[in-house]
C-alpha cells in the first residue's frame, strides 16, 4: 500500500468511526431526553469517557498528525532501509513498522496526555497503528518484523532489485495496490469537497479540525 491507500484510508475509517459514535451517542440522548426522571433518579450521562472521547475525536484532534502518522513508518523505514543501509538491512518495514515502536509513542501519548492534557502524541500512535494493520503486519511473513526483537534482531531481507519499477508495476497491474489507493484517493478528495463547501478548510489547514472553532 503507498501513499493514498494509507493516508485515505486511515483517513476514512477515524472520521467513519467518529460519525458513527457520536450518531450513536445522540440517538441515546434523544431517548434519554424523553424519560421524565423522578426525584431520586439522577440523570443518566451518556456522553462521557470513552463514548465521550470519541465524540469530541473530529473536533479536537490533530487531523494532520493522524495523517503524518498513517504514513510515518514509510517515510522512516524505507530511506533507512533501502537507501543509507541498504546493504546491511535490505528492507523498507524495520524499526517503525514494529508493534514495539507504536505502544512506546502510544505510552508517551498517554503520560503527556495526562500531565498536559496534549493529545498530539496519541493521534500520531493512532496513524502508525493504522499503517501497521493496512499493511496487513499480522501474516505469517511480517511477524517477525512486526513483533521484534521477540524473533531475534534482524529483519526479513527483501529483494530490492527494481524495486523503483516494481513499485510502478504494481500500481497498475497488482489490485492490491492500485484499488487501495484509488480508495484512498476518494477518500482525501471527498474529504476536502466537504470542508470547502462547510467553509473549513482554511481552519483545517491551520489546525487540523473539522469545526471552525
Amino acid at each position: 500500500m503507498l501513499v493514498f491507500g494509507h493516508a485515505g484510508i486511515t483517513l476514512g475509517a477515524i472520521t467513519l468511526l467518529n460519525g458513527l459514535v457520536t450518531s450513536t451517542i445522540r440517538k441515546r440522548e434523544n431517548a434519554y431526553s424523553e424519560i421524565e426522571p423522578d426525584n431520586n433518579t439522577p440523570g443518566i450521562p451518556v456522553s462521557h469517557g470513552l463514548s465521550s472521547w470519541f465524540t469530541r475525536l473530529g473536533h479536537h484532534w490533530d487531523l494532520r498528525i493522524l495523517l503524518v502518522g498513517s504514513l510515518l513508518p514509510d517515510i522512516i523505514d524505507k530511506p533507512l532501509g533501502q537507501v543509507l543501509f541498504r546493504e546491511s538491512l535490505s528492507s523498507g518495514r524495520i524499526f517503525f513498522h514494529t508493534l514495539l515502536f507504536t505502544s512506546l509513542v502510544a505510552l508517551g501519548g498517554l503520560f503527556l496526555r495526562y500531565r498536559t492534557s496534549r493529545t498530539w502524541l496519541l493521534v500520531l500512535s493512532a496513524g502508525t497503528f493504522a499503517h501497521l494493520i493496512l499493511d496487513g503486519m499480522w501474516r505469517q511473513e511480517l511477524l517477525t518484523t512486526l513483533l521484534w526483537p521477540f524473533y531475534g534482531i534482524e529483519f526479513p531481507r527483501a529483494e530490492l532489485t527494481d524495486w523503483t519499477e516494481n513499485i510502478w508495476y504494481d500500481l497498475l497491474h497488482n489490485p492490491a495496490v492500485f484499488i487501495p489507493e484509488i480508495i484512498g484517493g476518494v477518500v482525501i478528495i471527498l474529504f476536502l469537497w466537504v470542508l470547502v463547501r462547510n467553509g473549513r478548510l482554511i481552519n483545517f489547514i491551520r489546525r487540523g479540525h473539522l469545526s471552525n472553532s
